[in-house]
């Protein structure tokens, strides 16, 4: 026990043992573990350097079982490549090439077709897993209520056909929902990931869990200086697929230059791409799969349970990040007694901000304690976003600062997200299309920033959504289930994070109305919703087939302006509308808030509010909301006009002496002008 092991790099060693126990297991040549029988090899770091290690063929994937069982804790010594990589204890680092694959089922993750309740022990899945998914195989529920941490892990007694046995009952209900609404398709559903793999790479349970620092995985780049002057660099290849990382992660080391997440692959050969398909992470004390500085890196269909951070993060080019699922995404700060009130990391299932050519289709985040997605969002081609679907989270879809003219969201289904569906923070215009917003606290808010109208430029910036449900309640939801199920990341008060207003009371949103400001809001120091600079010049919404359902109960409204914003509102056009349970001659379709007397101070030489929320113009393109093509929705005007309150400002005081006399010096009367404040 504790010995160290050197695979020269003229060796190729086939493991075909049981070992537990080493210390330090050092690979220069190629370890290769045997497809005759199951293995198990225990140490506290193993590294490649330069050589190979092999754990199935890509033509011949495993067919038994091979665990690496990893060993250590964070009091350990540190170690440190030569060239400064930081592999620290507990850890497999493979400054060279990997090969592992294992045979896997053609279903890793699947969904439930009928409600599981609480306090039962079988599911029903819409995908027929037997002969694909064994007794003993260990799964992950996602949650479908505001709470990700109603997710579950649970082991298979039985499989028979689309009905799983499980080993203890259900703790929470698992819902299931199918709406057919003007040819949109709602499903609300719980994702059931498999997490049992025939490799497992896992990190000693008890000092994992007693101090958040399990196994990691690093496949990294690293140069090595010579005797005789010469310098070695080594680019490394990595070709996973079928691999558990369990009880992975190290918590706190989340900086790009010291990735001790689960699996993080780093400078990796972008002429031979590397892949990570089929894999699963059970349990994780940091991000799931880091992807950086390593172009064209595919990430296929692996399932991502319980993470310490993100699922996938990446700021790599050409990635492709399709049909992975990942559950109960925990937001670090927020993991243990006490909460850190100050954690102001948007962490996500799906974390792609950083990268400006990316493929994110198909994939699906049950629940995050922070963002479901962390996006550019898609352009083109070589920009994609679309066909995921993101529920359970703070926020559904982060918009974050893309660099792009415009921001295109397809065909992606956000429900049951506690504050937003959709917000934006970002320079770029907003494109939804074909898009299913529901159950969530407030669906979109767009803030859109620049130019700013101090340096009069002018831009056609734009809010563009097209055949879209917006969702507000289902049927059997009540009027207090976002307050009773407030997520514990919700109730931070050390940064700028305030839950935006409500819609009515504790009514829920669709739409607040565009703000297209000149710079961004100061969030995280102030709330995302309080614009904090001038307006820009010029800025439209349109809405075109969009379908408004469920807004007639528990005070939801479909549109509302932003009440922080008193500078100015801009237009927005609507056509091909249609209401579903919705009355679009009530606030249950547009509530426009009223002018605040928050806005006057005579410090700053304003007496009287701000003229935006006055200002608010709705236009029907075709009769689809007012009846005749071309009427307007306007917001009144004339609110608090000669008020006894003189705070107001308001007025025919206002109007200069030159209107309101005749060249005869008589008084005109006020009923010359009807329309007041227009």
């Amino acid at each position: 026990p504790g010995d160290n092991v050197q695979i020269p790099s003229s060796w190729w060693m086939i493991y075909d043992a049981e070992m537990e126990g080493l210390g330090d297991i050092f690979v220069y040549g190629v370890l290769e573990f045997t497809s005759e029988k199951d293995t198990l090899l225990g140490a506290n770091r193993i590294i490649v350097v330069g050589g190979k290690i092999v754990i199935g063929w890509k033509d011949a994937p495993l067919k038994v079982k091979a665990k690496i069982k990893l060993t250590g804790s964070q009091d350990d010594k540190e170690y440190t490549m030569n060239d400064g990589t930081a592999v620290g204890s507990k850890a497999l680092g493979i400054m060279g090439f990997v090969e592992m694959h294992a045979d896997v089922p053609d279903i890793l993750w699947s969904t439930i077709s009928e409600k599981a309740a609480k306090g039962s022990s079988t599911l029903v899945l819409k995908d027929n897993v037997e002969e694909k998914w064994k007794v003993g195989d260990e799964i992950a529920i996602a949650s479908t209520s505001f709470l990700p941490q109603q997710a579950e892990k649970r082991t298979l007694t039985a499989v028979a056909g689309h009905t799983l046995t499980l080993d203890a009952p259900l703790e929470y209900d698992h819902d299931y929902l199918l709406e057919e609404i003007n040819e949109h398709r709602y499903e609300r559903t719980a994702e059931v990931g498999l997490l049992t793999r025939l490799i497992t790479i896992e990190g000693v349970e008890d000092a994992g869990h007693s101090a958040k620092y399990g196994a990691r995985v690093l496949i990294s780049d690293y140069s090595q200086r010579n005797d005789d002057g010469t310098e070695d660099f080594y680019i490394p290849e990595a070709m996973i697929q079928g691999v558990e990382f369990k009880n992975s992660g190290q918590q706190g080391y989340r900086d790009y230059f010291d990735p001790r997440y689960s699996l993080a692959l780093q400078n990796t050969n972008h002429e031979n791409p590397s892949y990570v398909k089929d894999c699963s992470v059970n349990v994780g004390f940091n991000h799931g799969i880091g992807i950086l500085s390593s172009p064209r890196v595919t990430v296929h269909n692996n399932v991502i349970y319980a993470p310490m951070g993100s699922g996938v993060v990446t700021n790599s080019p050409d990635i492709d990040i399709q049909n992975n699922l990942v559950i109960n995404m925990i937001s670090y700060g927020n993991y243990e007694d006490p909460v850190e009130q100050d954690n102001y990391f948007m962490d996500a299932c799906f974390e792609t901000y950083e990268t400006e050519t990316a493929i994110v289709k198909g994939n699906n985040c049950g629940g995050s304690e922070r963002a479901c997605f962390s996006t550019m969002g898609g352009f083109d081609d070589s920009l994609v976003f679309e066909n995921n679907v993101g529920h359970g989270c703070l926020w559904g879809l982060w918009a974050r600062k893309s660099s792009k003219d415009v921001v295109k969201i397809k065909n992606t289904h956000l429900w049951q997200n506690y504050d937003y569906g959709v917000v934006t923070w970002t320079q770029s215009s907003l494109e939804l299309q074909g898009c299913i917003l529901a159950d969530n606290g407030y669906s979109i808010l767009p803030m859109i920033s620049g130019p700013s109208a101090l340096s009069h430029v002018i831009a056609d910036q734009f809010v563009r959504i097209t055949d879209t449900l917006i969702y507000g309640r289902r049927p059997d939801s009540e009027c207090t289930e976002k307050a009773d199920d407030k997520p514990a990341t919700a109730k931070l008060t050390g940064i700028g994070y305030v839950s935006p207003p409500n819609a009515r009371g504790s009514g829920r949103l669709g739409f607040y109305l565009s703000s297209f400001t000149g710079g961004f809001a100061g969030w995280p120091k102030m709330p995302i919703h309080s614009p904090m600079t001038y307006p820009s010049l010029k800025g439209l919404t349109t809405f075109s087939g969009v379908t408004f359902a469920n807004f007639d109960r528990c005070d939801d409204t479909a549109i509302m302006d932003l009440r922080f914003q008193g500078d100015i509102f801009y237009p927005t056009n609507m056509e091909r509308i249609t209401f579903v349970n919705t009355d679009k001659a009530t606030s249950s379709f547009l509530k426009l808030n009223n002018p605040s007397l928050g806005f006057v101070n005579s410090a700053d030489c304003v007496d009287m509010p701000c003229d935006a929320k006055k200002k608010v113009l709705i236009t029907d393109l075709d009769g689809s909301v007012l009846g005749k093509a071309g009427d307007t929705l306007t917001s009144r005007s004339e609110f608090q006009w000669d008020s006894d309150d003189q705070r107001w400002g308001m007025g025919d005081y206002r109007l200069p002496n030159t209107m309101t006399t005749t060249l005869a010096g008589e008084n005109v009367p006020g009923s010359t002008w009807p329309h007041k404040g227009i």
